[in-house]
């Protein structure tokens, strides 16, 4: 399989507790993903693909000194993706698929100039 495409996640947080060392906030979360590509299995397939993902996301931000923060977050996803797929037997089909699931994620962060 060779993908090409790219995807993006974005956290609209909203503070509930905040301090010098800690954030604890929560808001939406949005998830947009493009693929297309092909695979080189049996039958072989092309495939052109666009989904997007929204739900609530909580998360915790923690300040380690001056510039870096380490950040934690808990998101419920509702994902759908929609695109076309060919097959040499069966040619083009629309594809469409919805799907629910928890997300967890990690990020490290680094301030300039705070």
């Amino acid at each position: 399989m060779e993908p090409d495409g790219f995807g993006m996640i974005h956290d609209f947080g909203f503070g509930l507790v905040t301090s010098e060392s800690f954030r604890l906030w929560m808001g939406p979360e949005l998830r947009l993903a493009w693929i297309e590509g092909s695979s080189t299995t049996t039958p072989q397939a092309d495939y052109d693909l666009f989904s997007f993902g929204f739900g609530p996301v909580i998360g915790a931000n923690f300040n380690m000194g001056s510039s870096v923060t380490i950040a934690l977050t808990g998101a419920y996803l509702i994902q759908t993706t929609n695109g076309e797929v060919y097959t040499t037997t069966l040619g083009w089909e629309d594809y469409e698929s919805d799907d629910e699931f928890f997300a967890i994620g990690a990020s490290l962060m680094f301030r300039l100039n705070e």
